[in-house]
């Protein structure tokens, strides 16, 4: 009996075996050998088949996640970066300094390329940009003066540390206080052909630096600079100089050359006067410091207005012919180009010798001008407002020669007047060609007139 149950069980066992699904329940009688060539060849499918699905599945999740990690930088300021700093305001005398440029976040190439320095007033420069961290740069400046102005322009290569870039340009301003103009020490500074007036008006300082020959006045002063950059002749003018009690009282318009202490510099101009304008013609040498001043008459007496302008006269020579870009130009009411120069008692020589006045060599000056693309008649009319027989200033001649400009350039017409202060002509002239007007005193060393001429 009991050989047959262990035959009865090893049947039902075989027969077990013999059931699909069941390989793995029946793996552990299975004999070793055989048993583990099976595992071998069902691991080996099911690990094929694993390995196909993982790998496909790991391709796919890893094709994905790196196409959703480059695209998805995790910005730790959200947004684009902006720049945080804003315009400043450096006091006198301030000559060089840091200003601090700062951003939203940390951001890169901030650079000379992306931040650039803009000369609005002044001839300082942007000498370097130093990082003090991610989002905070210095940038220092030299060669400043009160009164100066600058722009610093931030451009969208500046990024952030996803690579996104400012918007458009970002401009910071910023200034140097300009001084009061009310000593020797804290004086302003004029720019050719710009009318200027002090900061503040009334000064608030009644106290002067002291005066000129032409008389001692003990109130309140406006002091300005100039420096000549080129030899061409200057006029120096004053105009709406008024005093706070709207009296006329006196007041000194002074000229010094070289210091503004008239105990060191040189008097060129003093004029004592109740008049609210003045002027005075110089002759300078390129370099020449210039000190120009409205003092007024007490020590009570301050200036509730004042306007202070020099003006550049080109066309004293070939070296800076007068054109149309000239301080001295103007346009008329018909749509003129007109010229216009004071008496100039220095410009007593000339470059050019007038052929229809013997050869004569008082003072004059010349414009350059260029005729128009159709332009086949040049017209002038000139006057002299300061015409005098008596003085000898009688004389008025024009003369105008071809290219390029030459003293002794051939003639293209030439007509000398005396007694007359008016001239006016015409002559025929080639279009798009430029000219040479000599206009001036054609008697020997007599000194240039007031003239004006306008051209057409």
């Amino acid at each position: 009996m009991a050989r047959f149950s262990s035959f009865l069980l090893a049947a039902v066992v075989s027969a077990a075996l013999a059931q699909p699904g069941c390989a793995n329940e029946a793996a552990p009688f299975a004999s070793a050998d055989t048993d583990a060539d099976t595992d071998t060849d069902t691991d080996t499918d099911s690990d094929t088949d694993s390995d196909t699905d993982s790998d496909t599945d790991s391709d796919t999740d890893s094709d994905t996640d790196t196409d959703t990690d480059t695209g998805s930088c995790i910005d730790p300021v959200a947004g684009d970066p902006t720049v945080t700093s804003t315009d400043w305001t450096f006091p006198p005398p301030t000559t060089s300094g840091t200003y601090s440029l700062t951003f939203s976040e940390d951001v890169f190439n901030v650079n000379t390329t992306n931040v650039t320095w803009t000369q609005d007033i002044g001839g300082g420069t942007m000498d370097s940009i130093t990082s003090v961290d991610g989002s905070t740069y210095t940038i220092d400046f030299s060669g400043v003066y009160a009164g100066d102005e600058y722009t610093i322009t931030i451009s969208p290569g500046v990024e952030d540390t996803c690579g996104a870039s400012i918007s458009g340009d970002n401009n910071v301003h910023f200034w140097i206080t300009p001084y009061d103009w009310t000593s020797c020490t804290e004086f302003g500074t004029l720019t050719a052909g710009v009318v200027a007036s002090p900061p503040t008006l009334p000064t608030g300082d009644t106290t002067n630096s002291g005066s000129g020959s032409c008389w001692t006045e003990n109130g309140a002063d406006i002091i300005a600079s100039y420096t000549a950059t080129t030899d061409d002749p200057l006029e120096f003018s004053w105009s709406n100089v008024n005093v706070t009690d709207g009296t006329d009282l006196w007041r000194n318009y002074e000229i010094f050359l070289g210091d503004c202490d008239p105990a060191v510099g040189t008097e060129l101009f003093c004029h004592n006067t109740t008049s609210s304008a003045d002027s005075f013609f110089y002759h300078p040498t390129v370099g020449d410091v210039f000190y120009m001043k409205a003092i007024a008459e007490t020590g009570s007496n301050d200036f509730s207005s004042a306007e202070f302008l020099v003006t550049v006269f080109t066309g004293d020579d070939c070296s800076s012919p007068a054109d149309v870009t000239s301080s001295n130009h103007y346009v008329d009411t018909l749509g003129e180009d007109c010229w216009w120069w004071l008496a100039d008692n220095l410009n007593t020589t000339t470059d050019h010798s007038f052929t229809c006045d013997g050869g004569g060599t008082g003072g004059d000056m010349v414009i350059e001008y260029t005729t128009g693309s159709s332009q086949t008649q040049l017209n002038f009319d000139a006057s002299v407002s300061n015409y005098s027989t008596s003085s000898g200033n009688g004389y008025l001649a024009i003369e105008i020669t071809g290219s390029p400009c030459n003293p002794a350039g051939a003639s293209e017409y030439c007509h000398s007047t005396y007694g007359d202060p008016n001239d006016n002509g015409s002559i025929a002239v080639t279009p798009s060609t430029t000219y040479y007007i000599w206009v001036g005193d054609g008697f020997n060393s007599h000194y240039l007139p007031d003239i004006d001429i306008c051209l057409w």
